[in-house]
């Protein structure tokens, strides 16, 4: 598919008078592309369909819960999986996985100093 700017460009190109050759060079598609986008009005504003929905996308909002009233503790995964699967949910472990480690915390930056005595001032922050 043609983005809705090249889409655009043959439209304007083709209002100045040029030929569907003319047009086709210059916007570097088949001179089929272009006669298919004059053609089709509909052709020139298409989205795309909406996201569907997730299989876990029911249980975001109980899972969300369920770890904010465990805060500061974690719960696994893996015991949120069992707790799921009573309540109906089909599907596999690492989605689960993948929302549930989306939603922590960023890790505290760990600091370091030199292991020797005089060097004790020498302190540094990493980024893990």
């Amino acid at each position: 598919m043609v983005g809705e700017e090249a889409a655009l460009e043959i439209r304007v190109l083709h209002r100045h008078g040029k030929g569907i050759r003319e047009i086709a060079r210059a916007t570097g598609l088949s001179r089929n592309m272009v006669r298919r986008y004059l053609r089709d009005e509909a052709a020139a504003r298409y989205k795309g369909q909406p996201p569907r929905p997730g299989k876990l996308d029911p249980f975001k909002g109980y899972v969300v819960e369920r770890l904010a009233a465990a805060a500061p503790d974690r719960i696994p995964a893996s015991v949120l999986l069992g707790e799921l699967r009573e309540r109906g949910y089909a599907d596999g472990y690492i989605m689960l996985k993948e929302f549930v480690a989306g939603l922590a915390p960023a890790p505290p930056r760990r600091r370091w100093c030199a292991s020797r005595p005089r060097r004790a001032s020498r302190c540094r922050s990493t980024g893990q």
